[in-house]
């Protein structure tokens, strides 16, 4: 495995997991222990949906071009079905909220745009 790849995505998902620890304080205040939940559940698909990104990274840039086209094509259909099973489920169940699903979801996305802005500006300011 790349170790900066390794690197970058252990300290996305620290990132990752600090946001969503502020963010479920805010969930469970206002919804409590059944917004959580969803919210969690959305969480951890983000998360694992970003390390099986970093997987089929390492992935790719360790075999031939040619072969890599087929591994994108299995890792991209591994973690969309994943992600559909998981809100099919909640919405057949009816024992998830599917709007708080996908706001676990995002927060990976959130957390690592929140992370490169700040960065940006503390080089900024330093610079």
């Amino acid at each position: 495995m790349n170790q900066s790849i390794n690197s970058l995505m252990l300290k996305r998902l620290g990132a990752g997991f600090i946001t969503a620890a502020v963010i479920s304080l805010f969930v469970y205040a206002f919804l409590g222990m059944y917004g959580l939940k969803s919210y969690f559940i959305g969480f951890l698909l983000s998360a694992l949906n970003f390390i099986l990104l970093s997987l089929e990274l390492n992935t790719i840039l360790e075999i031939r071009p040619k072969r890599s086209r087929v591994y994108h094509l299995i890792f991209f259909l591994i973690r969309y079905i994943l992600i559909g099973y998981v809100i099919v489920q909640a919405v057949k169940n009816d024992n998830a909220n599917v709007f708080l699903i996908f706001g676990g979801l995002i927060t990976m996305n959130f957390s690592i745009v929140i992370n490169a802005s700040l960065n940006h500006f503390i080089r900024r300011k330093v610079s």
